[in-house]
This record gives structure tokens, sequence and C-alpha cells, in this order.
């Protein structure tokens, strides 16, 4: 499992790679929590906007549209903080009838200082910053 964190407004690439030695004809991005709609079907060299959410609708793209090397990474536009959650990559190769699970990601879109690990930094600081005594 990859743990990605981002701030809303940023872009952020989540991650893939089919292996090189089948060509992929087709790449699902979708959301465990959206139920049956993705949130990026690329297949036929276009993307597929016929199963895709609303609320990702011109903002997503792969990486590579050309999938070099097995690239299916997945770029994801204009983020907000609806967009946490996790996302799951699927290919599927040539001569093959079904997707295949490569990686699940989760993402965290959080405006920034409200993520746990900058509160406790802080909180670390402000010990510190107490116990030194001022001369």
């Amino acid at each position: 499992l990859t743990n990605i964190t981002a701030e809303p407004g940023q872009n952020t690439i989540l991650p893939c790679r089919a292996a090189d030695n089948k060509p992929v004809i087709a790449v699902e991005w979708r959301r465990t929590d959206l139920g049956k709609e993705c949130v990026l079907l690329y297949r036929d060299d276009q993307i597929d906007p016929g199963n895709q959410h609303p609320s990702y609708e011109n903002r997503v793209d792969l990486q590579d549209r050309q999938m070099k090397d097995g690239n299916v990474s997945f770029v994801l536009k204009n983020l907000t903080t609806n967009d946490t959650g996790a996302y799951e990559c699927r290919v599927q190769n040539e001569g093959s009838l079904e997707t295949k699970l490569l990686r699940t990601i989760l993402l965290d879109v959080s405006p920034p200082g409200t993520r746990m690990e900058e509160t406790r930094m802080e909180e670390t600081r402000m010990e510190e910053a107490r116990m030194d005594p001022l001369d």
C-alpha cells in the first residue's frame, strides 16, 4: 500500500506500472468507495468518459498515454479534500479478458497544517521551546 499526501489545489501523480511483457489495452483507476463508477478509464487510445464519476471529469489523465515501459500512472489535477480515498490501479493486458489489480494507493488531501504528523511536530517544537531556559 502506498500513501500519498497532497494539498488542495495541487496536482498529483499516482504511480503505477504494468509488467512490460504484454501490451496494455485498458487502464482503469477507481476509488474503492465510489462503487461502479471509475475515476479514469483509458482504452482504445482515449479516455472513456462513459462510466466516469462526474467529479473527476476533465481533471484526470494518464501521465503517459503511450504507456511506455508499462507506465500507467495517473495524473489528478486541482485536488480537493473530497479526493481523499483509496485508489486502485487495474490494467487489462492484450489477450486477457479481465482487469488485474496492480496496486492500491491511499491519497490524503488535506489543507496545510492539518495533518497529524505536522501537528505532532509542532507540539514537539513547542515543548522544546518551553524547556529551553532563557538566560
